[in-house]
């Protein structure tokens, strides 16, 4: 019998960095699509990342891994600053890289 093995975690957590802050692009991004709707709608509202999904060509691949992602929280208020996030790793992996990610968010 052949055996295949797949990780799945699954994790939510609050942290105060900003995801948009990973990038000045993404950053110029929220402030314009921002400004473009209060120009349009008459509606000042703050953009910011919501979903960040890390994945690879699953075509590559006969039986597909998941993706890496972080995302707001459903039904949260973004004030809350409470995410979700999914791996194909064990947990203790998972957590260890949105450690990582958490900090280099915050140096910048």
């Amino acid at each position: 019998m052949v055996k295949r093995w797949q990780y799945a975690s699954q994790v939510t957590f609050h942290s105060n960095a900003q995801m948009s802050g990973a990038s000045s692009a993404v950053e110029r991004l929220a402030a314009s699509v921002a400004k473009g709707v209060a120009d349009t709608m008459g509606e000042d509202l703050r953009y910011d990342v919501a979903i960040l999904s890390i994945d690879y060509d699953q075509l590559t691949r006969k039986h597909p891994l998941g993706r890496f992602s972080i995302q707001r929280r459903d039904n949260t208020p973004f004030s809350e600053k409470k995410y979700f996030s999914d791996a194909p790793l064990p947990t203790d992996v998972h957590l260890r890289l949105l450690e990582q990610f958490e900090k280099d968010l915050s140096a910048k």
